[in-house]
């Protein structure tokens, strides 16, 4: 039985989602407290499997904030809120070649127009030990992205990622290497897949190794 206490924050118990859903296992997943759902428990659980002295002296940086992340895991972390505070259009990156060791984007790509030169302005910024994170929600119930032909939801997706979408954004072409990971959400049961990307390909194995070690429960896919 999954605990309804959130495993970021601690706070219990959990409520409905947006528009009053359950998850798909049909629990509550939204916390009040932090804010947290299903994905971002989920990109939570694997990022506290990496060693602190992995991250702790890295810039990093977070478009659309969320609780997954923790600045004090960084040097130093800076936030962009798209039409908000810190405003940073992703696709014209206002900032210097390989200004970030950890970007991390979570279900954000999906609402750019121009998502393959989004990609490739992240990458720019990206340092040469550089991690990327990323999360594409449903990329394990598609064969194949689709660009969709008006936005939907109320976010303005116009993108729906699936398990080719490391073709979609061309991480060979850009010279990273990618580590894709089945994570699941411990309070729901519910299954996600995180993307890590890196310029260094010994970070790669660094990575892997840890996730493996400390999560049980998470799988990773080729």
């Amino acid at each position: 039985m999954k605990t309804a206490r959130c495993s970021i924050c601690g706070y219990s118990p959990l409520k409905p989602g947006p528009r009053g859903r359950k998850s798909a296992t049909g629990l509550d997943p939204h916390c009040p407290a932090c804010e947290s759902l299903e994905r971002h428990r989920i990109i939570h659980h694997m990022m506290i499997a990496i060693p602190e002295e992995f991250l702790s002296w890295r810039w990093a940086i977070q478009f659309s904030p969320d609780p997954s992340l923790q600045p004090q895991w960084f040097r130093h972390m800076e936030r962009s809120i798209f039409g908000g505070q810190n405003s940073i259009d992703i696709q014209k990156i206002d900032r210097p070649d390989g200004s970030f060791d950890y970007i991390a984007i979570n279900n954000v790509l999906e609402s750019v127009p121009d998502d393959r030169k989004a990609f490739a302005e992240l990458v720019r910024v990206l340092s040469p030990q550089g991690v990327l994170q990323v999360t594409y929600g449903g990329v394990l119930g598609r064969a194949e992205s689709i660009a969709l032909p008006h936005p939907e939801m109320e976010w303005q997706a116009l993108h729906r990622y699936g398990r080719d979408v490391g073709k979609r954004v061309r991480t060979r072409e850009l010279g990273l290497s990618e580590l894709a990971v089945l994570g699941t959400d411990p309070c729901t049961s519910v299954q996600e897949v995180g993307h890590f990307y890196f310029r260094d390909p010994s970070d790669a194995l660094s990575v892997q190794g840890s996730i493996s070690a400390s999560c049980a429960d998470a799988v990773l896919l080729a």
